[in-house]
């Protein structure tokens, strides 16, 4: 299986934007679901969908992977305690036709944000993917779809 670099990844069901051990989105040719661990998904069908929004955090490094660890670490020592919760949180806002909307959060994979690359590449897919219904059918082929993107980074 071929990974992709964060914010994307894959999914069974289609290409993933965020950390898929907490909230994220699952793009897939039909639809777009909001994944949350132990509550319910939130399921918007594309035809459904006036407007998308996508926030991800951008960091100041060039290697998030790497600068996550380090910044951890040294955190680690100067307070002697793990990394907690203060990381930012990134959001995708959702407007369905005839609806109020609504914003859902994406946990990153990262605590020192995303590189600005990596977030305008997630932001450029999810914008063609809603733009374009022809375009959505190379998502019945995560793995094409993943082969395509990992050129872009």
């Amino acid at each position: 299986m071929t990974s992709l670099p964060p914010p994307l990844g894959i999914d069974r069901a289609g290409i993933s934007i965020g950390n898929t051990s907490d909230s994220h989105f699952v793009v897939s040719e039909n639809r777009l679901i909001h994944r949350t661990p132990d509550r319910p998904d939130y399921v918007y069908r594309w035809p459904d969908i006036e407007s998308l929004d996508l926030y991800l955090p951008i960091g100041r490094w060039s290697r998030p992977a790497l600068a996550d660890i380090l910044v951890g670490a040294l955190r680690m020592v100067l307070t002697l305690s793990a990394w907690t919760g203060d990381a930012p949180i990134g959001s995708l806002t959702v407007r369905a036709i005839g609806e109020t909307s609504v914003q859902l959060d994406i946990t990153p994979h990262y605590v020192v944000g995303y590189d600005s690359r990596s977030a305008i590449t997630a932001a450029n897919f999810l914008r063609e993917i809603h733009c374009d219904p022809e375009l959505r059918s190379i998502l019945r082929d995560p793995e094409a779809v993943s082969a395509t993107l990992r050129r872009l980074f």
